[in-house]
């Protein structure tokens, strides 16, 4: 310990350099332990619980630093645009998952005017029965009021979705007990038909160059959702008939793609709900009051532009309209 006076004898002078010479061994010695530990686990030699181990403490150094490099580009849009800027890609879905969390605890998540839910989409991708990153509420638009900028998320795919609000929170339980089918729908305070319009923090080009993981811990790809009309549905019969809603997406008028509510994960909007409270209680966390989730795509188109009108319909729930603004 420094404690700002000079020694006042030989004695004094040599304690501290035999203190520096130790402490410098420890941190060679533990530097070295450190590194060849998480080099241990990441080539699958510990098995360790990936959401609540030694693992997640170095998971969640990458994670904290990718997030920080995604959060930056997209705040500043000075977008990443070099691979070797691009962060490393996680290698566990576990790994992902700790990307987005610290994404949306970053300081910078609150000029993109913070985490607001959750969106759910890859079906079946690494095994998974589909995954989901977060929403910021700095970019979900009234269709009847504004749009969302296109340059603002670098916006490459339009999905028509339904949009779920919750009216109360859905508490991380510690026993591990599921959330039921009914538990999770008296806790939704309304379903809106909606248009997700994804985003990237990179350029195609550096995204290519990354694996999948890579490219999903990018928020899995989150923009900003287009908000229509709110659906008053008042029991869960109702709710669940939404698996079988046709939806079409029309550009200029045109029909270009449909697909229906069975698209989603797990056959719905409501059984991909429940999927999620249960997949954020695994982790310890939960679906809090006034949360947006986007519950999956209906179906998919990438082949806008700037300018271009889009209409999503979403057969007698009615349909969102919207123009890609630059």
């Amino acid at each position: 310990r420094w404690t700002g006076r000079a020694p006042s004898s030989e004695q004094e002078t040599s304690k501290p350099a035999r203190s520096t010479s130790k402490l410098c061994c420890c941190i060679q010695v533990t530097t070295m332990n450190i590194t060849t530990l998480r080099q241990n686990i990441s080539r699958g030699r510990f098995a360790l619980n990936p959401y609540n181990s030694v693992r997640n403490y170095f998971l969640g150094v990458d994670a904290h630093y990718s997030s920080g490099k995604l959060m930056y580009a997209w705040t500043s849009r000075n977008w990443i645009t070099d691979v070797s800027e691009y962060p490393v890609a996680p290698d566990t879905v576990a790994g992902m998952y700790l990307s987005h969390l610290s994404m949306q605890n970053h300081p910078l998540a609150a000029a993109l005017g913070g985490h607001c839910g959750y969106k759910i989409g890859a079906v079946g991708a690494f095994g998974e029965t589909c995954l989901y990153g977060p929403l910021f509420g700095r970019f979900i638009a009234e269709a009847n009021r504004s749009t969302l900028s296109a340059g603002s998320i670098q916006m490459h795919q339009i999905e028509p979705e339904f949009a779920v609000k919750m009216s109360k929170n859905l508490p991380a339980r510690r026993d591990g007990r599921l959330h039921t089918l009914q538990e999770v729908w008296a806790a939704v305070e309304d379903v809106a038909i909606s248009v997700e319009c994804c985003g990237r923090r990179a350029t195609p080009e550096v995204l290519a160059q990354t694996t999948k993981l890579g490219r999903a811990q990018d928020a899995l790809s989150a923009g900003g959702l287009v908000i229509g009309t709110r659906i008053p549905i008042s029991s869960l019969e109702e709710a669940q008939a939404l698996s079988r809603c046709a939806t079409e997406l029309y550009v200029n008028g045109v029909k270009v793609v449909e697909g229906s509510g069975a698209a989603c994960p797990d056959g719905g909007p409501v059984h991909a709900l429940v999927w999620l409270a249960n997949h954020l209680n695994s982790r310890g966390l939960e679906l809090r009051k006034d949360m947006l989730v986007a519950t999956g795509q209906t179906c998919v188109y990438r082949n806008f532009k700037v300018g271009d009108h889009i209409t999503a319909t979403f057969g007698e729930l009615g349909k969102v309209e919207m123009v890609i603004a630059p």
